[in-house]
């Protein structure tokens, strides 16, 4: 049994974080782990679900893993806020909150962060610039841990920033500001259900607007090799140059990405050029609308179109 469990949590620490290993330990059966692993907030793939199935021997239960999957899956995306929102949010916002709240900020923590503290809440480290490294994910934790303080969801949370601070947001009730670079942020989740559809890839993938390494984590996970180059510097070590130039100098078996939407056009031409296998690309559908465009589709259909409902 001992040599069986490590194995167990040796496959969690491959698929998600060591920070899923102590809910990892408190669990007495193999098949609670689908529906308790990620108490964190974050999805279970289809591919890891199938992955736990057959390195378990679980295929008499697998109806009922794939369901208890599934329920949790609906419970993240209730009650959690996604990286694409959480990128709306301003460090401005936090800190408004923070003071609506009972925080205190006690002294600067680094170039781009604060230290807080509440009498009861105990401290809390907040970004101060909207640069951060690793900004949305960084903000995700701190919306988390207040969330474990308080005693309610993430997505209540994050509505109660929003509530207090608006004006501190980029966003508005009916509209989004513009992000440079067009850079919006696709969930992991999409990459994962991608590639329980469209397989198998060979070679190296590689994702040219690759921001914080959605993408790429996705592929890891699924153990396809995979690199990353984007136009910015978003502090994950990828390789700092526009598509035009990363694509025929990186010559990949295929690419994965999700172009800024004003350059996707130029971006598909550029990518079906230098791919040797295909080319999966996160657009808006109404990227296939237009008569301009349509032309030019009717001359360079896509293969396939999956429609991804929960954008």
């Amino acid at each position: 049994m001992r040599s069986e469990f490590a194995k167990m949590v040796r496959d969690i620490r491959i698929a998600h974080d060591d920070r899923l290993l102590d809910a990892a330990r408190k669990l007495d059966t193999k098949a609670a782990v689908i529906s308790r692993m990620e108490r964190g907030g974050h999805e279970v793939s289809d591919k890891i679900v199938e992955r736990f199935i057959d390195a378990y021997g679980l295929n008499e239960n697998a109806d009922s893993i794939r369901k208890a999957a599934s329920t949790h899956n609906n419970e993240v995306r209730k009650n959690y806020p996604t990286l694409q929102e959480l990128m709306l949010l301003t460090p401005g916002a936090m800190q408004q909150y923070l003071a609506s709240e009972g925080w205190e900020r006690l002294a600067p923590y680094g170039d781009y962060s604060a230290l807080y503290g509440h009498f009861h809440y105990g401290e809390l480290i907040v970004p101060t610039d909207g640069t951060v490294p690793g900004y949305p994910r960084d903000m995700a934790e701190k919306v988390r841990l207040l969330s474990y303080r308080k005693d309610r969801t993430p997505r209540q949370i994050y509505q109660d920033i929003l509530q207090s601070a608006p004006e501190s947001t980029s966003s508005k009730k009916t509209s989004y500001s513009r992000v440079a670079h067009d850079w919006y942020v696709e969930p992991e989740h999409a990459t994962d259900r991608l590639l329980a559809v469209e397989k198998p890839f060979s070679g190296t993938i590689l994702d040219p607007c690759c921001g914080q390494g959605n993408i790429l984590r996705a592929c890891e996970r699924a153990g396809i090799k995979a690199v990353g180059s984007d136009v910015v510097d978003r502090g994950i070590g990828a390789r700092v140059e526009d598509f035009s130039a990363a694509i025929p100098d990186l010559k990949p078996t295929s690419i994965i990405s999700n172009p800024p939407f004003n350059q996707a056009e130029e971006f598909v031409k550029t990518a079906l050029d230098h791919a040797q296998d295909r080319v999966c690309l996160f657009l808006r559908a109404a990227f296939l609308e237009g008569i301009k465009r349509s032309e030019w589709l009717k001359q360079t259909p896509p293969a396939r179109v999956w429609h991804f409902p929960d954008r």
